[in-house]
């Protein structure tokens, strides 16, 4: 795969995010985004990268109303992309053993963080959600995760004291039943980054690319959130 095919995906990923849940893209529509002068061009690569994210279960792709194989997809009406009707709402995160750590910072430096932080220090939370490629493996990507430099793919700034992570897989969660429509998990890995003072900030969506890079083809990063937790004003 190379920068193009990533690119488009998460172009599409970006698309939908943008749109109401109930909402759908071409494959057009991202190559026209990506480049709308070849996007004729793109089309054949649109439609592939549409495929991906179907089979990673984060996207739905129809034609004339009916599910169907980007692969096999005939020739005529152009597909649609959304997200699958129900994947929200019957996924719930769980906490993998063993995926919790501290990058890149000593023990008792991350522990002094976490009480500076209670002291009322400012935090900041991001969150990087990947869907699998297709031949990825559940446990190739949890190994790879555990074994990921996360305070070098982050570079951590002179803002920043110290940092916690941890992965969690999004699984589907049957409702009365019904079995999921897309039953491979997708991932977060869950960044908390302390911060010198209040007013720093880090750039979550800066280091996009540097995460992507280091997941390399096992999976695509499909979002970027990022948060500051509210502290109650009585405690």
């Amino acid at each position: 795969m190379d920068d193009v095919d990533r690119r488009l995906e998460q172009v599409i990923d970006r698309l939908l995010d943008g749109r109401r849940p109930d909402a759908s893209i071409c494959p057009s529509d991202a190559a026209r985004d990506l480049d709308a002068e070849g996007r004729r061009e793109l089309m054949p690569a649109a439609r592939a990268a549409a495929g991906r994210l179907a089979a990673a279960g984060s996207v739905e792709v129809t034609q004339g109303g009916s599910v169907v194989d980007v692969a096999t997809a005939v020739r005529g009406p152009d597909l649609a992309l959304s997200r699958p009707a129900s994947s929200e709402g019957r996924r719930t995160p769980r906490l993998l053993d063993g995926h919790r750590a501290t990058g890149g910072a000593s023990a008792a430096r991350a522990e002094a963080a976490r009480e500076a932080a209670r002291g009322g220090a400012m935090t900041a939370i991001g969150s990087y959600r990947f869907a699998l490629r297709p031949d990825t493996g559940e446990a190739d990507f949890e190994a790879a995760m555990s074994r990921l430099d996360g305070e070098n793919v982050l570079q951590l700034t002179r803002v920043t004291s110290a940092f916690e992570d941890r992965l969690l897989a999004v699984v589907p969660w049957p409702i009365d039943g019904d079995t999921p429509r897309h039953p491979r998990p997708q991932y977060v890995w869950e960044v908390t980054v302390f911060l010198v003072t209040g007013g720093s900030r880090y750039d979550f969506a800066g280091s996009a690319d540097r995460v992507q890079r280091a997941v390399g083809d096992l999976a695509t990063l499909i979002s970027v959130e990022s948060y500051r937790p509210v502290t109650d004003a009585a405690d």
